[in-house]
């Protein structure tokens, strides 16, 4: 059941999707519905159901009737919201009295005509699932708000960014009045399929409309924008997006939607910059857009030098590899689990934004000690030597 649109209904075991779905009585009762010990249990037919209804709350007599009467199908349900849960309940007018006087014309009289025939009348119990957005979306969260309503870019549909959308979709990014917006140019190949959110069935197609077309399969109701091109062809302006993420881990990209972000302060929305060092020794995030806070470039002013969070060992070399007998151009080699690591820091990093949760803007995760040192989490201030900052100096 969902108190939003049913989106489940194409999934309805009990008409296959077909129809507008079945008619329901939903009714109220402060009583706390219990089994008569001295009546049959379960309820069979509709004289026994209306005899167990009776004996909890004499308002609730002759309301599956009542269902019945008011709907417009040969079938209705009996919602009954107790004060110890749901009841729920179906029962079928009989096909005997499948007329179009009794149905159309005298369908009102129906009360009176079930109630005498009712114990050739069977009752079926149904059982329910919530389904609504935010029991599905927030269930999860501890009391934390999930992503509805948020207008989410997210940038580059690679080995992190294909689990970050599925991670923010089941954060509930989409739903509601929200929009989660998925950029990539890239087509699937054989070689992604070892460390990719995405399989077989959608190889050779752009990573964005897959992605969207895969999560949109498991989630319906969610509001789901691929973009097959290049991040350039994105307008990131002032009002357009509550949030955007880049989860391309390629450099150059990313100092120029930092940049670009930076000039203009304030009205520019916040980004956060998710990516992998080494060979995945470590994954690091940082939530930029507060000027009293680091920048991306603040992390790294000079791309000679090191970064101000240095984490890996200055002995550890990033190994590149390249299959040319295969046709692959170079890549770099690390485990399906360093980037399905990185995203669940980055969607973490997410759900604290959209609850205003004041915790460190820079997080970084090392899943290889051998290779990279642990650092403390923080929020750094601008650096006095970052040139995108120090653009904007008086």
């Amino acid at each position: 059941m969902a108190k939003d649109s049913s989106w489940l209904w194409s999934r309805d075991p009990v008409k296959g999707g077909k129809g507008q779905g079945e008619s329901a009585l939903i009714v109220r009762t402060d009583a706390a519905l219990s089994i008569n010990p001295n009546a049959k249990w379960p309820p069979e037919s509709l004289t026994e159901l209306d005899r167990w209804l009776l004996w909890n709350d004499r308002a609730l007599e002759g309301k599956i009737q009542e269902a019945i009467a008011r709907s417009n199908d040969t079938v209705a349900i009996l919602a009954i919201r107790a004060s110890n849960g749901l009841f729920l309940c179906r029962a079928s007018v009989p096909v005997a009295y499948h007329t179009k006087e009794l149905l159309d014309t005298r369908r009102g009289s129906l009360v009176k005509t079930l109630t005498r025939i009712g114990s050739k009348i069977s009752v079926e119990r149904i059982n329910s699932a919530p389904a609504d957005s935010d029991y599905v979306f927030g269930r999860n969260l501890h009391g934390s708000s999930n992503l509805t309503d948020k207008r989410i870019l997210l940038i580059g549909c690679g080995t992190i960014g294909g689990f970050l959308a599925q991670q923010l979709a089941q954060c509930g990014a989409g739903s509601g009045k929200g929009e989660l917006t998925l950029v990539d140019p890239d087509l699937l190949y054989p070689a992604n399929l070892g460390r990719h959110l995405l399989g077989a069935p959608h190889l050779y197609e752009n990573k964005a409309s897959a992605c969207a077309e895969f999560i949109s399969l498991q989630l319906p109701p969610l509001n789901i924008r691929p973009v097959p091109d290049y991040a350039e062809s994105v307008e990131i302006g002032p009002g357009r997006y509550d949030l955007v993420i880049d989860a391309t881990g390629e450099e150059a990209l990313s100092i120029a939607l930092n940049h670009r972000a930076v000039r203009g302060r304030p009205a520019s929305p916040p980004i956060l910059f998710v990516w992998l060092e080494g060979n995945g020794a470590v994954a690091k995030s940082v939530l930029t857009g507060n000027p009293n806070h680091a920048c991306l470039k603040c992390l790294k002013p000079r791309l000679a030098q090191a970064p101000h969070h240095r984490t890996l060992k200055s002995e550890e070399k990033v190994v590149v590899e390249r299959n040319a007998a295969c046709g692959d151009g170079a890549y770099i080699p690390f485990p399906v689990s360093r980037s399905v690591g990185a995203a669940a820091m980055a969607c973490d990093h997410v759900v604290d934004w959209a609850n205003d949760v004041q915790g460190h803007r820079f997080r970084s995760r090392t899943f290889d000690n051998a290779k990279a040192y642990s650092i403390p989490d923080g929020s750094p201030e601008p650096s006095t030597d970052c040139p995108a900052c120090r653009q904007l100096d008086p």
